[in-house]
């Protein structure tokens, strides 16, 4: 697997992750992926989807609270991973770009998105995994457009946390790719 600072693109300072032989795909969308946390819990998620599935599709990742709004708004397919924080909150790190985002009110209408949210059941159910929730509903709020489920993750749960946002981003990558062979016959 090669790692690589991207440049001169939307997703520039994003890591980007991609297997050597699939450099000059040029097929392949670049996915950002953005990624909130505290624990280092979401970005295993992340990386763990990014490793499962860079063989068809090309990754770029990038902290949320080193995230830019050209970023958010040049990037044509994003996967956010959120964890929750305190009563409900995105991760800490992250509520300056979270604010910027919703004060500055980028458009994102060309934004396709998926979302994935963590957070404890058992400890805080009232405002359970509600990170990225937050983030889906600025993202909506914004124009973008969420493809698929959100998938929600338990922390008390004894399920493999992997396991299960790789199953759901296999389907949501499928959705991905039929969104965007419609609007390629769309435009012929």
């Amino acid at each position: 697997m090669v790692v690589e600072v991207a440049s001169g693109d939307p997703t520039a300072g994003a890591i980007a992750v991609r297997k050597p032989a699939l450099i000059e795909a040029k097929s392949m969308a670049k996915i950002l992926v953005l990624v909130a946390t505290m624990t280092g819990t979401a970005e295993m998620i992340a990386e763990d989807i990014a490793a499962a599935h860079c063989d068809r599709h090309e990754f770029a990742f990038q902290a949320l609270e080193k995230a830019t709004l050209e970023q958010l708004a040049g990037a044509r397919t994003a996967l956010v991973v959120s964890s929750t924080y305190g009563e409900g909150e995105v991760p800490e790190p992250t509520i300056p770009f979270f604010n910027l985002v919703r004060e500055s009110r980028p458009d994102l209408s060309g934004l396709v998105y998926g979302a994935v949210t963590l957070g404890d059941n058992v400890t805080y159910p009232k405002t359970f995994a509600n990170g990225g929730r937050l983030w889906d509903g600025l993202l909506t709020e914004r124009g973008a457009t969420r493809v698929g489920d959100l998938l929600v993750i338990d922390a008390s749960d004894p399920a493999d946390k992997s396991e299960l946002a790789l199953r759901w981003a296999g389907n949501w990558l499928r959705l991905i790719e039929g969104q965007r062979a419609t609007a390629r016959e769309v435009s012929q």
